[in-house]
């Protein structure tokens, strides 16, 4: 089983900031000016540093370096991060080059977690050139390796080391270059803007389930084919993706730190990150009592996008061009699939506001196409359309945010009292279309909501607006079904009994539609007929 730990996110940060680095921008730095600067980077970031330094001529030598980071949520857990010594070269040019360890061990421990004890990484790096430029308050790190990677070490889980076969995880790039600058803002805070190339991202994972107590207390029984127990879960994930470009910026207050989310917004914390891809490949298998299943995906290229700030929280994640091919215990054949497109995306406001904020949800599956084989077993008659099916939903509004929704103090509070964190005011459904084996439907509409009004709909804010939707090609399908044996007749006259209370004869042949409308009375309506 994969586990969530609450550093995960610093340590990946963490790992790039450790290799961040220059080529050559007129003007001068210092070896003390660097690693000052680096310093007050990883404080913001909410690390206590503790390091001895030492000039040796124009150069500095830092030595014995501690960063130590505390969860700030009941998660619990410590995360310390140790490096040997950290040397900023004078290169006599104004630059200055840094070299770092080419492993630096990591490790998070006493979190409140039933078994795991300690989880050990290691940030590594090979060929890593770091060259520092800029000025004091404006420095630019540019920087080349020939690989960088983080590998989990080692999982203590109820006092003792888990095997690697049971617990494994790698992630890397590979011919990687970037630039970050970090630059000292008006109000005293940190500006950091970053890019990095790869050649390529790969990613190895491997995880077993611990054994329960309920096994334990079966071990001594014979072992039996039904026996479930005795089969332990795994999952393994591998894969990779070429042509990684990712850019990354944030702000880090003046006060920053390990503090709780909802403070850092208020102090004007922000980050973005953005990431893109060309031929995604993906390898998985997985075994448990019912038995083992395994699969590959592939991807012409994708893109996942990240942002949080007072301006809200928003995420995008794209792939083109997919591949699918799953085989299953229980399926006699490998099932192979193709889409053109996958796309989630999500905006919401997160700061609390005396006026409406904008939010958004879209979630599509377009241009899905099964295999032939699958379609054979299925149908093999081919009575069915094998055009491409799509499923798709689009939703954006407004709400107005009455706390921080970081701050869950505040919401608790507030929910105890029976009050709601926010205040849904709009609805739009902007796209709705879902089509498949020659029927498709599809939709529109708006509503506004009185959150004044909680008796109407029965604690719900009351709405009002309407939705249209249209249904085509529900009929041919219906009979077809009818005629393959999937679908009674008994069943088939049911269906077309409900459609003909909530739906009318639209435009085009097979075409029906129907508009469902919420008064501001309360009323609900189908096509002008009330039905509440």
């Amino acid at each position: 089983m994969i586990r969530s730990f609450p550093h995960a996110g610093r340590i990946a940060g963490l790992a790039l900031a450790c290799l961040t680095a220059p080529q050559a921008v007129f003007a001068d730095v210092a070896p003390g000016e660097v690693w000052s600067m680096f310093r007050d980077y990883l404080v913001r970031s909410g690390y206590e540093v503790t390091a001895e330094e030492a000039e040796t001529g124009g150069d500095l030598r830092v030595s014995y370096v501690t960063l130590r980071m505390e969860a700030p949520d009941e998660t619990g857990g410590v995360l310390v991060v140790t490096m040997d010594e950290i040397l900023f070269e004078d290169a006599g040019d104004g630059t200055v080059s840094v070299v770092l360890p080419g492993s630096i061990p990591a490790e998070i421990s006493g979190m409140e977690d039933d078994d795991v004890e300690a989880v050990r990484f290691e940030i590594m790096q090979t060929a890593l050139d770091i060259a520092v430029s800029g000025t004091p308050d404006d420095m630019v790190w540019d920087y080349t390796a020939d690989a960088a990677s983080v590998r989990l070490a080692e999982l203590v889980r109820d006092g003792a080391p888990v095997s690697r076969e049971d617990a494994a995880a790698t992630v890397a790039l590979e011919e990687m270059s970037g630039r970050t600058s970090i630059a000292t803002a008006g109000d005293g805070g940190q500006e950091i803007a970053q890019t990095v190339e790869a050649a390529r991202i790969t990613y190895d994972l491997a995880f077993a389930e611990p054994a329960t107590e309920d096994d334990a207390e079966g071990a001594d029984a014979p072992a039996t084919e039904d026996d479930e127990d005795t089969v332990p879960d795994r999952f393994a994930l591998s894969g990779r993706a070429q042509d990684v470009r990712i850019t990354a910026d944030s702000a880090l207050p003046e006060e920053g730190g390990a503090d709780e989310m909802a403070a850092l917004l208020d102090d004007g914390f922000r980050v973005g990150f953005d990431m893109t891809y060309s031929d995604g490949e993906t390898e998985f298998t997985g075994q448990d009592a019912s038995g083992t299943s395994s699969g590959r995906t592939a991807s012409n290229g994708g893109s996942l996008s990240l942002s949080l700030g007072e301006d809200g929280l928003s995420y995008d994640v794209r792939a083109e061009g997919m591949a699918y091919a799953i085989t299953m215990g229980d399926l006699p054949i490998p099932f192979t699939a193709e889409a053109e497109e996958m796309r989630t995306t999500l905006q919401v406001p997160v700061m609390p506001s005396d006026a409406p904020q904008d939010f958004s949800l879209a979630l599509a599956l377009r241009g899905v196409t099964a295999s032939e084989m699958l379609w054979s077993m299925i149908d093999p008659d081919e009575a069915l359309p094998r055009d491409p099916a799509t499923v798709a939903l689009e939703l954006t509004g407004t709400a107005t945010p009455g706390v921080n929704m970081f701050d869950t103090e505040a919401i608790e509070a507030m929910q105890a009292e029976g009050r709601a964190p926010g205040t849904l005011d709009t609805l739009e459904i902007a796209e709705l279309q879902v089509s498949a084996a020659g029927a498709e439907l599809t939709g529109e509409g708006s509503f506004t909501f009185d959150e004044d009004d909680l008796e109407t709909f029965d604690g719900m804010p009351a709405p009002e607006g309407s939705a249209t939707l249209t249904l085509s090609g529900a009929t041919a399908l219906l009979d077809t079904l009818v005629s393959m044996g999937i679908v009674g007749q008994d069943e088939a006259m049911g269906a077309r009994m409900m459609l003909s209370m909530f739906a009318v004869p639209g435009d085009g042949e097979d075409t029906l539609t129907t508009t469902i409308e919420v008064t501001e009375e309360g009323h609900v309506r189908a096509n002008g007929q009330r039905i509440r």
